[in-house]
């Protein structure tokens, strides 16, 4: 058995208690999903994914996020530089423990898609026990341990960092009961640390699809019940709002960019076993999509059906048509 593979595992069995069973007779949390508010209110925000109560795109960004895709997302050489012949084009998970659960699923799938470009190459980066407030803070003591390992799966996987230009983000903080705007605003800060590092890491990493929490609804610890994993959502929310709305800690483009282009990929909250009504494949039933701490997706049944849902969006958003498809289907023409 792999090392790397007994530290994850090591990690999770540190997240999960063993007495823990997801409280399955937990009643509804009374929230609504993001997407679901549309223009009605929560704690004084607008609903919808992005601004003015909208789950799509602002024309202005789409467009934005489209002209970089075709101007810098490209195979590369192991230097970073355009190579159309043998180049690379790496797609890079950046997480927590439930991320790379996902995303391991996630690769599976990929894996299996028969119309997917050659050249891509998929990377799961996500770690176990590595919140946002580790990964986004250099004075953490597992800071290098998080990145250094990022790092290593590349090399692993025979690509380099010049190479990443696709990342797929999912983060959360440890709550422990801290009062619930302290977290929000918490994650709001250090997330956008985080598209600063992965810049600086990276430098090609030019598109970031960013995901919420699945429901914690069933929870049996403390580590991010709710409604830690619903405000989770609002913080990306917020973060993509702050670059549309053209915060410089997030500029996107030109000489001094500090941060990939921005946008949801995929919004996974839903109060439990209630479908949202914006996606009704999106709902989390216990204890079946679950693991123990009714926190952590079930694997494979929960991960899978996560990164079915994230590989449904790659095949039909139009961003995708650039870097995923080996032959566009006809909605990319």
């Amino acid at each position: 058995m792999k090392p790397s593979f007994l530290i994850w595992v090591n990690l999770m069995l540190l997240e999960i208690p063993i007495w823990a069973q997801p409280d399955c007779s937990a009643p509804s949390t009374g929230l609504i999903p993001i997407n679901d508010l549309k223009k009605k209110t929560f704690n004084g925000w607008t609903g919808g994914l992005y601004p003015g109560g909208s789950n799509f795109l602002p024309e202005a960004h789409k467009v934005a996020g489209m002209k970089i895709t075709a101007e810098k997302v490209c195979p590369r050489d192991m230097e970073g530089k355009p190579d159309l012949l043998s180049g690379k084009i790496v797609w890079l998970s950046i997480g927590m423990s439930n991320t790379t659960m996902e995303s391991q699923q996630f690769l599976k799938l990929a894996g299996e898609y028969i119309n997917k470009k050659p050249e891509l190459v998929f990377v799961d980066g996500a770690v176990g026990g590595m919140p946002a407030s580790v990964i986004s803070t250099g004075n953490n003591p597992r800071y290098y341990n998080y990145w250094n390992t990022v790092d290593t799966r590349l090399a692993n996987a025979g690509v380099t960092s010049g190479q990443v230009q696709i990342i797929w983000y999912k983060e959360a903080n440890i709550a422990n009961s801290i009062p619930i705007m302290i977290y929000f605003d918490s994650l709001v800060v250090q997330t956008k640390r985080v598209m600063n590092i992965i810049k600086q890491r990276f430098p090609n990493a030019s598109i970031c699809y960013m995901a919420s929490r699945i429901s914690a609804r069933y929870a049996a610890t403390a580590l991010n019940p709710e409604p830690y994993a619903y405000y989770t959502g609002w913080a990306i929310k917020k973060v993509i709002e702050d670059q549309i709305n053209g915060d410089t800690l997030l500029s996107y483009s030109g000489p001094g960019a500090r941060s990939p282009w921005l946008s949801w990929g995929v919004y996974l909250w839903s109060d439990g076993a209630t479908p949202q009504a914006a996606d009704k494949n999106i709902f989390w039933s216990c204890p079946s999509d679950f693991q123990n701490d009714g926190i952590h997706p079930s694997v494979p049944d929960g991960a899978k059906k996560v990164a079915e849902i994230l590989m449904n969006f790659y095949q039909n958003d139009t961003l995708s048509c650039k870097w995923f498809f080996k032959d566009p289907p006809s909605f990319c023409h």
